[in-house]
């Protein structure tokens, strides 16, 4: 069977990471399969050269470049025009590991919706208005034309019927985590006194109410010295700046909260499992990789009520109201009343189901049954 697989999407460093694990697994589970692999010219970062590199050790593996711009992608996906293709190669399956439609001529189709944030999203979107607007059709369109929709979640799965009134089948499945982060031998477990929150700073992210609750903390404890400090661990950008100025006129968040810059996988595994817990209130999550995570090392995690987060944190998590400083604020007292009673051991069973292997497996399955259904 000759698979094209676009893989334009996993250029993103962070929620590219997933599927660039599964993408591996997959490829190493059919060897008697042709993986075709398209991505667009231009610019690669470097983590991303090295991964095409592991790619090019498959002999059942062929990389593809596009010399379609990404203007002309998001253009002729956005209007969907007749007969228009990004792939121009012919395959027994077409997947894409986005939501953005391949054109008419990729026969049959599967493509992955992630969330719907762009198309619903907008208050707390951080995504100029144009991208959005054209990132919002791209995904309807994929999910009105494609002939089989993944999603990454339960709730995704859920918001497109209701939200789109999408009547036809979809698959739930689940993103894995790098192996690295069940590797006890490459972390330190002794616990420093901090909390961690770490990703892409951005409105949705609900930063600003985190630091709130957290100072909320501060103000209502007898001894500051108890109370564990705040790290924040993102690449800064204006949203950051923001948060800033907040801790910077208060003083009790002064000398609290901490900032690094975006860490290597290593240095990353390192910072969650020394940290207490980890605080995860984003008004909007189409999964909620920080959770699988820090569980994979027996850390913790408050997290918001919403979207996706209940589910995937399980019953192990405890839960707080994203847009209540004050349901922050007991979420986090709750954690420092009871945190000697946490089961770590329960924490790093329920991530154990989320790996490459298996999130490769399911796709597989799909891919097959999708390819039967269509010869």
């Amino acid at each position: 069977m000759r698979v094209a697989v676009y893989i334009e999407p996993l250029k993103t460093f962070t929620s590219g990471m997933p599927h660039r694990g599964m993408l591996l697994e997959l490829i190493n589970l059919r060897p008697n399969f042709t993986f075709l692999l398209v991505l667009r010219q231009g610019k690669i970062p470097e983590f991303f050269k090295e991964y095409l590199n592991t790619l090019r050790k498959f002999k059942n593996c062929t990389i593809l470049y596009d010399d379609n711009s990404s203007r002309n992608v998001n253009l002729k996906a956005l209007l969907r025009l007749k007969n228009h293709c990004i792939l121009n190669i012919e395959a027994d399956v077409y997947l894409n590991l986005d939501a953005n439609y391949l054109g008419d001529k990729c026969k049959p189709q599967i493509i992955t919706v992630h969330d719907l944030s762009s198309v619903k999203d907008n208050k707390n979107s951080s995504i100029h208005f144009i991208k959005r607007f054209a990132r919002k059709f791209t995904i309807l369109n994929g999910i009105k034309y494609a002939d089989k929709i993944i999603t990454i979640s339960k709730f995704t799965k859920d918001d497109i019927i209701q939200s789109l009134n999408y009547n036809k089948e979809i698959a739930v499945v689940y993103n894995g985590i790098d192996p690295l982060f069940f590797d006890t031998k490459l972390v330190i477990k002794e616990n420093q006194n901090y909390f961690l929150w770490y990703g892409n700073f951005s409105k949705r992210k609900n930063l600003i109410n985190l630091i709130k609750g957290y100072e909320l903390v501060l103000k209502e404890s007898n001894n500051l010295d108890l109370i564990p400090s705040l790290l924040l661990v993102g690449n800064k950008n204006s949203y950051s700046n923001k948060i800033e100025n907040i801790i910077n006129s208060s003083t009790y968040l002064k000398g609290k909260v901490n900032f690094k810059s975006q860490l290597s996988q290593i240095e990353l595994i390192d910072t969650i499992s020394q940290s207490r817990c980890i605080l995860f209130p984003s008004i909007y999550e189409g999964f909620g990789l920080p959770i699988i995570e820090s569980y994979a090392q027996g850390i913790p995690v408050i997290a918001s009520n919403v979207t996706s987060l209940p589910e995937i944190s399980g019953d192990l998590g405890i839960l707080i109201k994203p847009h209540d400083i004050y349901s922050i604020k007991g979420g986090i007292q709750e954690f420092l009343k009871n945190s000697k009673t946490l089961n770590r051991k329960q924490l790093i069973k329920w991530a154990s189901q989320f790996t490459f292997l298996e999130c490769a497996l399911n796709y597989l399955q799909i891919i097959e049954k999708t390819h039967n259904e269509h010869s």
